[in-house]
């Protein structure tokens, strides 16, 4: 407990003094990129620091309404589309054809951390390189505006996470080329592979058999811990 509470005061103050950089990105929208040490504790108590870079960026998302398959459904809703450094909105309509609408529902934040490279890269070596949108429905939302963006993702395993909890709709949207090569850049110059550890094999033997031998305390006339294929093969 005192390891945890040492981490949370370290984090509070670093988080008071760290300094952002602000510059245009490739997109020309202004980016924020943040650097701090994070103490990593043991539960020895030995910390050490790593730094941790974040970066991020507006990201407008597209909502496309069309009705619904089935009669309890009225409309089925999907992420369709993003919009890179978009200002802020409130489900704007963009377009419409007949009863299919897209809207620019909102406007939030794609972050990028330097300690979830892992995730981004399995994100840019899939087929169709895709932000995870979730979105979450909110009770008492109109029927006509049922959903709002909780966040997006280039982290794969944050998404699936998401995706496997049940509780969020999830969409995957396919990113932009500069998005691409944004959060690649990214990667390749904050990814730091670990080193791999080869654990060392347990050299006790699991292949030999040993019978029991039972208490030697207790006077029997046979080994109540043998198995019964022995008892057989001795009675045989």
């Amino acid at each position: 407990m005192e390891v945890d509470i040492l981490s949370v005061a370290l984090r509070q103050v670093l988080e008071m003094t760290r300094i952002p950089s602000i510059f245009v990105g490739p997109l020309g929208v202004p980016r924020h990129i943040w650097s701090n040490g994070v103490p990593k504790c043991t539960k020895q108590g030995e910390c050490t620091f790593m730094t941790v870079v974040r970066d991020t960026m507006p990201m407008g998302v597209v909502i496309r309404r069309t009705p619904g398959v089935t009669r309890w459904a009225k409309w089925s809703w999907r992420a369709v589309a993003l919009l890179p450094g978009a200002g802020p909105a409130d489900w704007r309509e963009l377009r419409r054809e007949g009863e299919a609408v897209e809207y620019h529902a909102g406007t939030v934040t794609l972050e990028l951390h330097s300690s979830d490279t892992d995730g981004y890269r399995v994100t840019l070596m899939s087929r169709t390189p895709s932000l995870y949108v979730v979105l979450d429905q909110e009770a008492d939302a109109p029927t006509d505006m049922p959903y709002n963006i909780k966040m997006v993702t280039a982290n794969a395993y944050e998404g699936q996470g998401y995706a496997e909890s049940g509780s969020n709709l999830v969409e995957l949207v396919p990113m932009p080329l500069t998005l691409i090569r944004w959060v690649h850049e990214f990667v390749e110059a904050h990814h730091v592979e670990e080193a791999f550890v080869k654990r060392k094999r347990d050299k006790k033997r699991v292949d030999l058999h040993e019978d029991g031998k039972g208490d030697a305390r207790i006077r029997q006339t046979a080994d109540v811990f043998r198995a019964p294929r022995s008892i057989r093969e001795n009675n045989q």
